[in-house]
Formats: structure tokens, C-alpha cells, sequence
């Protein structure tokens, strides 16, 4: 059935069989939002009611990851958790608003869509995720510095450990592989960036630069500000296929008495946004990919006994591929890479389907070799990565 039709019926059932919220999902917190003007002021105060009522474990496993409408509750943003506010308070100071509201906050919801993205990383086989990001500051004279803080990465990291992600952390970098990520972000060297990633043994790598620009001062009732706004460009690549998986630019502005103040409010903010429009699009292209299939890799080598057997290799590694393409509810192979050396050969395929790693495993284990002159065996698999062995016979 197709997911419209189940949104529909998704829809229908919770309108007939719709229960009030119980009163005990629901805490009330008072908060206080900044930000340039009174709307994105009244946006930070819901984002941080939702962070200071969010405080218990939430596992609840009760949605489906089959119907359409249930993901889009995953990536509801922050106000879709308040059930309601009351305002508070509302002032400008300077060129800044600050309003206080009394929100009330679903836990119930919280944990609802708290199981559902746990059970889209069980079936995507819990990926775990590495971020290199890079930070740069430009002066009031244009002058590019490097930037002594991670904003933008602690920023992403947080929001998907809080989502229950694995992540790689890369403080774990020396100062030699920090300079080595920072030359291939320069560079966009996918091939770099996806070896520290393999290295840590992170199967996703967030990438990009992060950078804060001076844009003016200002003398606001005796008191002098300076103003600076930062964007952070994050793309996301699969470290095994190179696959994208998103792009996105986000920007933040801050204001302050001194430059670093407004360099650093405006880094936080950019990573605000940033973290959450990465989380909310890798989601979405995994659930993407769960309906229309998605790219694995499956690694060979070409084990014989003899050089003459060794020299019918290409033979095999054709046979295979016209084999992978065979199996159910695969969509399309491509060899990728064949490499020759003195006692083995070496190839490499990526394969397009709907099945998770396990099943392709299992499909490409069960098949009959027998009278093909070759035979399989699996040595281990990660992610997104299935390698074997071929025994040419």
C-alpha cells in the first residue's frame, strides 16, 4: 500500500480512537528566549522548554515506522512538543528580545518520537557517526582566524547522542590529523575525510566549515555593540560509498558589548540550527531510503591455489556481479573496482536494493556455486559493508 494512503489511514484511526492527553505527560516550565527580533525570541524559549521538560528516559516503542505520518513526528520541530504557553514577559534590551513564557510541555509526545527514531536506527543497524567540522573567524578587516572552538560539532554531537546515535568524537584527533581534516575540508578530499572516519570506525561522516563574519557596530541608547554572523555549511557522506546524503547551510547572528560575545552568540545560534536541519535530513533520506532502496557495498577477494586458476579471476568477478544483480528485490550493480596482484585479486560492487545488509548477506551466502567454479565465504560485515571471500576452484 502506498504511504499517502497510509498517512490517510493513519489519520483516520487516531481521529476515531484519539484520547485525550493525560495531565501526567504534561509539565509546565518557565523559560527565557533570545534572539533579534520577538519571533525568533518566542522560537528559543519553545526549543529550551523543550530541553528542560524533555528530563526523563524516554523508550516508549509504541509507533511504526511503516506508516508516513509516524516518521514526520520524528522531525517535528521543538514547538510541535509544546502543548501550550502562557507569555510571560516580553522586552527588548538593546537591539536584543528576551521573552519568558510558561510552557507547557508533552513528555508523552517527547517519548513517542523517541521511540520511533530508535527503531529507525535498529533498522538502519545503528550507524555510527563521525563530525569534522571546521571553524574560522574573519575580522573587522576581513582577516581569516582559526577559530579555538567546536560549536557547530559539539552542537550535532550532542543532539544525535541525545537521540540515541553512536558517535565517534573527533577530539580524539592529534594535532597532525587535525590539520590532515582541516586541509582535505579545504580541499573537499572525500577520499581523506572518509579514511579518518574508517580510522575511528564511523561509517557516516558530517563534514564542513563553520565560519563567523564581522558585520558592523552599533551605538544602541550609549551602548557600543558589534555585531557577527556566522553559517555553517555541513554536508553528510556515507564513509564506505561516498554516497551524499545531505547538504545544508545554516546561519546565526550575535550581538555583543565585545567581539566575543557576539562571535560566540553567533556560532551557538548557527549550531543550533544546523544540528537540528542535519538530524531531521539524514532522517529523512533514511526512511527514503528504506522505501526505495539504498547503496551497500560488497568487498571480494580472489583466493586460488594455483596462478592458472588466479588468471580465470575476471571471469568470476563478472559471474558474481551478473549473480548479485539476480537476487530479489535488488535494483541495480556496479563493479566499482577489480584489482590484480601475484596470489589474489581484489573487487569491489555496490549494490542497490531494499534489503538490509543481513538479508543481502544471507541471499548471497545461500547461493549455489556449486558448478561455477567457485565458492563463497563471509569473513564479517559492518554497516553498510558486506566482505567475502572467493575460493577459486
Amino acid at each position: 500500500m502506498r504511504p499517502v494512503v497510509w498517512m490517510f489511514l493513519f489519520l483516520a484511526a487516531a481521529l476515531v480512537f484519539a484520547s485525550p492527553v493525560l495531565a501526567a505527560d504534561i509539565v509546565t516550565v518557565r523559560v527565557t528566549g533570545t534572539g533579534m527580533s520577538e519571533s525568533e525570541a518566542l522560537d528559543d524559549a519553545l526549543r529550551k522548554a523543550v530541553e528542560k521538560g524533555s528530563g526523563v528516559e524516554v523508550t516508549s516503542r509504541t509507533e511504526t515506522l511503516d506508516h508516513a505520518v509516524a516518521f514526520d513526528r520524528i522531525v517535528t520541530r521543538a514547538k510541535g512538543y509544546v502543548a501550550g504557553f502562557e507569555e510571560v514577559e516580553k522586552k527588548k534590551k538593546w537591539d536584543l528580545w528576551q521573552v519568558t513564557i510558561d510552557a507547557k510541555v508533552d513528555q508523552g509526545k517527547i517519548g513517542s518520537d523517541w521511540g520511533d527514531i530508535q527503531l529507525l536506527l535498529e533498522r538502519k543497524g545503528r550507524p555510527t557517526v563521525m563530525v569534522l567540522i571546521k571553524e574560522t573567524v574573519f575580522d573587522s578587516e576581513g582577516k581569516p582566524q582559526e577559530a579555538q572552538t567546536e560549536f557547530a560539532s559539539s552542537a550535532i554531537e550532542q543532539l544525535f547522542i541525545e537521540k540515541g546515535f553512536q558517535l565517534k568524537s573527533a577530539k580524539g584527533l592529534d594535532e597532525i590529523e587535525k590539520r590532515r581534516r582541516d586541509a582535505a575540508i579545504a580541499r573537499n578530499d572525500l577520499d581523506a575525510l572518509a579514511s579518518i572516519a574508517k580510522q575511528f570506525g564511523a561509517n557516516v561522516m558530517i563534514v564542513g566549515n563553520s565560519t563567523c563574519r564581522f558585520s558592523g557596530k552599533a551605538d544602541v541608547h550609549g551602548v557600543h555593540l558589534v555585531h557577527y554572523r556566522a553559517a555553517a555549511s555541513i554536508t553528510a557522506y556515507n564513509s564506505d560509498t561516498a554516497d551524499l546524503l545531505l547538504s545544508t547551510t545554516m546561519e546565526g547572528k550575535g550581538s555583543g558589548m565585545g567581539e566575543f560575545k557576539a562571535i560566540t552568540m553567533a556560532f551557538k545560534r548557527s549550531a543550533e540550527n544546523v544540528s537540528e536541519d542535519v538530524l531531521r535530513k539524514l532522517l529523512n533520506r533514511w526512511y527514503f531510503e528504506f522505501q526505495h532502496g539504498a547503496s551497500l557495498v560488497v568487498r571480494v577477494t580472489l583466493l586460488a591455489d594455483s596462478a592458472k586458476a588466479l588468471r580465470r579471476s575476471g571471469k568470476m568477478v563478472i559471474r558474481l556481479e551478473q549473480m548479485l544483480a539476480e537476487i530479489e528485490n535488488v535494483e541495480d550493480v556496479k563493479m566499482t573496482s577489480f584489482d590484480k596482484e601475484a596470489e589474489k585479486a581484489f573487487a569491489q560492487y555496490t549494490v542497490k536494493t531494499t534489503l538490509p545488509l543481513e538479508k543481502l548477506r544471507n541471499h548471497i551466502i545461500l547461493m549455489d556455486t556449486e558448478n561455477l567454479g567457485f565458492t563463497l565465504e563471509w569473513v564479517g560485515s559492518d554497516k553498510n559493508t558486506l566482505r567475502l571471500n572467493l575460493y577459486i576452484e
